[in-house]
């Protein structure tokens, strides 16, 4: 592996975290699918339970989601890059019959050719929250 300058890692990385909080932004917090292209892989490689790889396919979970669940969003709480890969720790929080649910989760991506190329995550904790949303994309079919 070619070694990095200093200064070339930090403007890498620099560029790598503001890919990936734009693209946070634009698909979590906005909910504007249409922006993926700009920020995904075609053959992006999701390594969830719920989302098949492919761009496609996350565009069409989160789709199903968005009209399932409307009035949800998400905030950044952290976001770090070694190299090629960014961490977020981010809130999340939707509302089912009137009821607000909130939980944390950490999302991995790699970014090669400045697309995110294969992304890892792991909601927080397995409370009676976490159960019941995990219950709910089961039977919603998220």
């Amino acid at each position: 592996m070619k070694e990095l300058t200093t200064s070339r890692v930090s403007k890498f990385m620099k560029e790598n975290i503001a890919l990936v909080q734009d693209f946070y932004t634009d698909v979590f917090i906005n909910r504007d699918f249409s922006r993926c292209k700009e920020y995904m892989d075609e053959n992006y490689i999701n390594n969830s339970n719920f989302v098949n790889n492919g761009r496609d396919g996350f565009i069409e979970y989160f789709s199903n989601y968005s009209k399932k669940f409307p009035n949800g969003s998400a905030s950044i709480e952290k976001i770090l890059s070694s190299d090629d890969h960014v961490f977020v720790y981010a809130n999340h929080w939707t509302k089912l019959l009137g009821i607000t649910l909130k939980y944390k989760a950490i999302d991995i991506y790699e970014i090669k050719n400045n697309k995110i190329k294969e992304h890892w995550d792991s909601v927080e904790g397995l409370n009676g929250i976490s159960i019941f949303i995990f219950m709910v994309k089961r039977v919603f079919g998220l």
